[in-house]
C-alpha cells in the first residue's frame, strides 16, 4: 500500500488535516495499518518483539551480524545459538470462519506450543490470518479461542504482497 506518515508543529494541525480532506486523502485508523502490516508479515514491537524476545524468534536473525563486531547483547545472541530452544515465528491460517488475536494459546497435536502474538482478519485473502511464536509446528494444528479449538494451517509469516497471497504451506 502507498502511504506516508507526515509530523507537523501542533499549531499548524488542524490547517493541514483539513487541507488533505480537501483534497480528497483518505483516513485510516490504527486497524487499517495493523492489518496491513500483518498481511505483510511485519513484526509490531509489543507484539512479535520485545525485550524477552530474540531477534532469531522474530524472523530477525539477518539483522543481526554476530561475526562481524561485539556488541552489547552479542555473548547472549551467541549462547542462545549455541543452546537453542528458541521459538520459531510462523504465520497462521485460521481455518474456517473466526478472527485470531494476541494472546490465543497454539497447539500442535494436542500439545501446547505456543501463542499468536497478532491477528486480525485479511480482507484480502477473506479469512483469519495471525503470527505465532511456537516451539514447534505439524500438521495437526489448532488455537483455541473461548474454550474451543479451531484448526489452524501452519504458513510462511508474510502472506500477502503486490495484493496477492505469497504465503507458503509449512507442512506439506
Amino acid at each position: 500500500e502507498q502511504g506516508m506518515e507526515v509530523l507537523v508543529p501542533s499549531d499548524e494541525s488542524s490547517a493541514f488535516w483539513n487541507a488533505l480532506m480537501d483534497a480528497g486523502a483518505q483516513p485510516v485508523g490504527l486497524g487499517a495499518r495493523d492489518t496491513l502490516r500483518l498481511e505483510a508479515g511485519m513484526n509490531l514491537y509489543g507484539s512479535e518483539l520485545n525485550e524477552a524476545v530474540s531477534p532469531f524468534e522474530a524472523n530477525m536473525g539477518t539483522t543481526v551480524k554476530l561475526d562481524e563486531r561485539d556488541f552489547i547483547g552479542a555473548a547472549a545472541l551467541r549462547e542462545q545459538l549455541r543452546s537453542g530452544g528458541l521459538l520459531r515465528q510462523i504465520g497462521v491460517l485460521l481455518v474456517g470462519k473466526g478472527v485470531l488475536r494476541a494472546n490465543y494459546s497454539v497447539f500442535s497435536e494436542g500439545e501446547l506450543v505456543g501463542e499468536v502474538t497478532s491477528g486480525a482478519y485479511s480482507p484480502t485473502l477473506q479469512m483469519g490470518i495471525g503470527l505465532a511464536q511456537v516451539e514447534s509446528f505439524s500438521k495437526d494444528m489448532n488455537v483455541e479461542i473461548r474454550g474451543r479449538h479451531h484448526p489452524i494451517e501452519a504458513v510462511t509469516p508474510a502472506f500477502i504482497r503486490r495484493g496477492r497471497a505469497i504465503y507458503k504451506q509449512l507442512i506439506d
